[in-house]
């Protein structure tokens, strides 16, 4: 009866002191991880939107870089598609600019703010998770080889767990402007002007007749001579005059459009550039030079001459 009372306590402490699927054990770092569970992995993803790019070779900006690198607009709202396994409704992504083995915890690293991912599965959700559907809005990172990385949720344990850094988990992300956003507003107001410019000296200049020029610089008043034989030179060119300003109006009204297009979406930059070549490119400098003509292109003339 003793014999078998302590062989029960002795078989009750081993079973205790076993390890058992599905306990808790710890990491070195001191993180959390189930045992028998599998957390979630990505093998790639890919970025679903038109205002992103792949780094190819061949390109102007592959600086000789080995590998193909998705990019995408900074500080924009992007979606994304992530591919991997054991993916879950629970998952969520995170991103670190960081180097990091695949399965190291992200706690140690800066990381931007968590975007969920909505999963899709292969017969509803009960079948196998094929892929995540996440939108990612991250900041510009300035150095030109810095990338980022991602960081996984795993919603059983609540950790974060670092991809690695294979070729196809990284994530570049690029400006959206060429420019700083002050010199394309001041670059669009300046070929607004240019463009009202060479319209209006279409209509002021051609519409001078040389002989008439010539009497007004003659007989006409003080300042009426002075502008008469300013314009005399450029009104001797005649045709050539007439292309240059037509080519330099037609330039200035296409570069306006792109630029823009670049700060607006599609829609918005052909209604802004309608209303801005109509009005303030055709009709309102045609209206001026076609009262003012001797005056407004004699004081740019040298505008003219540079174009001409």
């Amino acid at each position: 009866m003793v014999k078998s009372i302590l062989l029960l306590i002795i078989f009750q402490c081993l079973h205790c002191s076993g390890r058992q699927p599905g306990r808790e054990r710890r990491q070195a770092g001191g993180t959390s991880l189930r045992e028998g569970s599998k957390s979630p992995q990505l093998s790639g993803f890919r970025v679903e939107s038109d205002d992103c790019r792949e780094l190819k070779e061949g390109n102007e900006e592959y600086r000789g870089r080995k590998e193909r690198i998705a990019e995408m607009v900074a500080n924009v709202d992007v979606p994304i598609r992530i591919f991997g396994s054991d993916l879950t409704n629970g998952t969520s992504i995170k991103f670190t600019s960081q180097q990091g083995q695949r399965g190291q915890d992200c706690a140690a690293f800066d990381t931007s703010r968590t975007f969920p991912v909505e999963v899709e599965y292969l017969n509803g959700s009960d079948g196998v998770a094929i892929s995540g559907f996440a939108v990612v809005n991250l900041e510009l990172l300035h150095d030109e080889d810095a990338v980022y990385y991602f960081c996984i949720s795993d919603p059983e344990v609540g950790h974060w767990i670092h991809q690695g850094t294979s070729g196809f988990l990284k994530l570049r992300t690029v400006d959206k402007y060429f420019m700083p956003l002050w010199a394309m507003i001041v670059l669009i107001i300046l070929l607004q002007c240019l463009s009202g410019l060479f319209s209006g000296l279409n209509l002021g200049l051609l519409s001078l007749d040389p002989t008439e020029l010539q009497i007004v610089a003659s007989v006409g008043g003080f300042k009426e001579k002075i502008y008469a034989k300013h314009i005399i030179p450029l009104r001797k060119k005649g045709n050539f005059l007439l292309c240059s300003l037509v080519i330099s109006n037609a330039l200035a009204n296409s570069l306006l459009t792109i630029m823009l297009d670049t700060i607006s979406s599609g829609m918005y930059a052909v209604i802004f550039s309608t209303i801005g070549i109509v009005l303030f490119g055709e009709i309102v400098p045609q209206a001026l030079c076609n009262r003012f003509g001797l005056a407004i292109g004699s004081a740019t003339r040298y505008i003219t001459y540079v174009r001409v």
